[in-house]
């Protein structure tokens, strides 16, 4: 489950995933590659800058270029990235250069970091209910051999009857987080693939929708320039 924006280490939940994935947006990225198999931005020759356009001109070929640089800058100094291209930088430096896009990425990154805590939520009112369920069950016992401790003979049914409720409940309990859990995983995917689209539309390069782990990698390594660029470019 890979999750673009908080996308912590397996979505800083419980969560396993049927894409095998964690989220885009991690609040630690460089955790979800070793560094033992980091790959630099390839360390081929700076990206040609883009051509003139009318409405953009020097100005506009000025910005890119220095958007450019700073990208270059950023991704040499990253850990664990894998590699990213000086065409896939120029894609990125061109797309960065309209401030819309990082007000789409924002709000994608709120949108995800609100489901997130919801589905968080959601998980953990359910355990407490389980609990719940659990201390109630323990306290019928309890109340039940307090009743029946003038009737030794009956203890020995009692017992066998309560361990039989509290096996059952457990199954009952586990099945019930199983279904929970496999609902959330599919709602995190889903909304991986959402943001995919979103991204794309935007025009982030190396953005469509996939499952596959290397170019979700790739995608992710995009997501956290454009992130650190963002931050850069604010302080």
């Amino acid at each position: 489950m890979y999750c673009f924006f908080v996308m912590s280490a397996h979505y800083g939940g419980p969560y396993g995933s049927s894409r095998g994935q964690t989220s885009y947006y991690d609040h630690d990225t460089s955790a979800h590659w070793s560094t033992s198999s980091r790959q630099e931005v390839l360390p081929a020759a700076p990206p040609a800058a883009p051509p003139a356009t009318q409405s953009g001109g020097a100005e506009d070929i000025s910005k890119t270029l220095d958007l450019q640089k700073r990208l270059l800058n950023i991704a040499s100094k990253a850990k664990g990235l894998p590699a990213v291209t000086p065409e896939t930088i120029t894609q990125l430096a061109g797309c960065v250069s309209d401030d819309t896009v990082f007000e789409i990425c924002r709000e994608v990154e709120d949108i995800q970091q609100i489901t997130e805590r919801n589905l968080l939520q959601e998980r953990m009112r359910t355990l407490s209910h389980h609990k719940s369920k659990r201390i109630q069950l323990a306290k019928e016992q309890k109340d039940a051999l307090q009743r029946y401790e003038n009737m030794p003979h009956r203890l020995p049914q009692l017992k066998t009857s309560f361990q039989q409720k509290k096996e059952a409940l457990e199954r009952s309990l586990e099945e019930e987080m199983r279904q929970l859990d496999q609902r959330i995983i599919l709602q995190l995917d889903q909304q991986v693939s959402e943001q995919q689209i979103t991204l794309q539309q935007v025009g982030l390069p190396c953005f469509y929708v996939t499952n596959n782990p290397d170019e979700i990698r790739l995608q992710m390594a995009i997501i956290r320039l454009v992130r650190e660029l963002r931050d850069q470019l604010k302080a």
